[in-house]
Formats: structure tokens, C-alpha cells, sequence
């Protein structure tokens, strides 16, 4: 019996699909451009280009490798695309909220950047799929040196709200957005 009968046409083509997608995405990261299909920032194509000696500023959008707390429960649930970084999941696409000296007060109402509310900055108690999400413990936090405070004005947003500043050093580029198609639903 040829393969094509067993599986069924439809089967064939959503796969074919499929392999041409994650082509067109591996094809796109080789080119230093990235497919941004999460909620947390809008959906379309971004540039990703070497930071360099760059110094980050507070609104400056960023592709950058999670680490630590971030990368483990974005590993354990799923939150992340395959891709390059450590746990081979792709780089988080955020805005830099806060730089070394900022203070930020989290609370699950809201997050505060040297007393300025961050927009849409209340925290969630659980993801989409009903699990309860980590999340650092209320407070206010001095941001040492070499890190910045990670955001993205979508509650469900997986940033620093949940678990904290981010090296810089895993700041892969600065991205900036090139096609931009809308908005991405939080929960797909």
C-alpha cells in the first residue's frame, strides 16, 4: 500500500506545510531575521542585528537568550520555539524596561520603572493552560549592573515580571521590526 493512502492527502499536505514553515523560519534566523508568531509583541517579521558596543536604553527592543529561572520553566511548559539559544529555544523578542541603577516595584497589580507604571504590567496567577505561574516575590528591586528588566505590555507576556532581570551578555541583537501583521492572541 503506498504511503500517501495510509496517511491520507490531507495528512501529506499539512506536513509538507509544516516542513516548508520551519524551512522558511530556520532560512529567515540565517538571514539575522526573525518570524515573531508569540502575543507577546506584534506579530510579523523583525531584523535582528549584532547589539555591538551599543549601550541598551529603557524602549529598546531586543532578541535575547533566557537563562536561569526563565529558561526552566519555558523549557518544562513549552513556552518557547525551537531555536538557537541554550535548551535550543529561541531568543525571547522584548522590550528593555529597566537598566542598571533603575529601581522596579513588582506587584501582582502592576510594575513601576522609577515610580512610572509600565503599561498592561499586572501579573497573571496561571498560564493558558490553568498551571500556576512562577513568579518572583513582590517587592522592589535595584537592577545591578550588566542586566536589564525585560517587557512586553501583554499580561500573559513571559518576561521579568515573572522572573526577573536578564544578563545582558545573552542579549543576542537589537531587533527592529521590519512587517508587522497584527496582534497575536495570548492563549492561541
Amino acid at each position: 500500500m503506498r504511503l500517501h493512502r495510509r496517511i491520507g492527502r490531507g495528512s501529506l499536505i499539512g506536513l509538507a506545510a509544516l516542513v516548508a514553515l520551519d524551512g522558511l523560519i530556520l532560512g529567515a534566523n540565517a538571514l539575522g531575521l526573525r518570524i515573531n508568531a508569540t502575543a507577546s509583541m506584534p506579530l510579523g517579521v523583525y531584523r535582528v542585528a549584532p547589539m555591538g558596543q551599543a549601550r541598551l536604553v529603557r524602549g529598546t527592543l531586543v532578541a535575547i537568550c533566557p537563562t536561569g529561572e526563565a529558561l526552566r520553566v519555558a523549557l518544562s511548559r513549552g513556552y518557547l520555539r525551537p531555536g538557537p539559544c541554550r535548551g535550543n529555544v529561541e531568543p525571547l523578542l522584548k522590550r528593555v524596561a529597566a537598566v542598571a541603577g533603575d529601581a522596579v516595584a513588582v506587584s501582582d497589580a502592576g510594575v513601576r520603572v522609577n515610580g512610572s507604571v509600565l503599561p498592561n504590567s499586572g501579573r497573571v496567577a496561571r498560564d493558558c493552560n490553568d498551571r500556576p505561574v512562577p513568579r518572583i516575590p513582590a517587592g522592589t528591586y535595584r537592577m545591578p549592573a550588566g542586566t536589564v528588566w525585560l517587557f512586553a505590555p501583554v499580561a500573559r507576556s513571559w518576561d521579568s515580571r515573572y522572573y526577573g532581570p536578564q544578563m545582558i551578555s545573552n542579549v543576542v541583537g537589537i531587533a527592529t521590526p521590519l512587517l508587522l501583521v497584527g496582534a497575536g492572541r495570548p492563549c492561541g
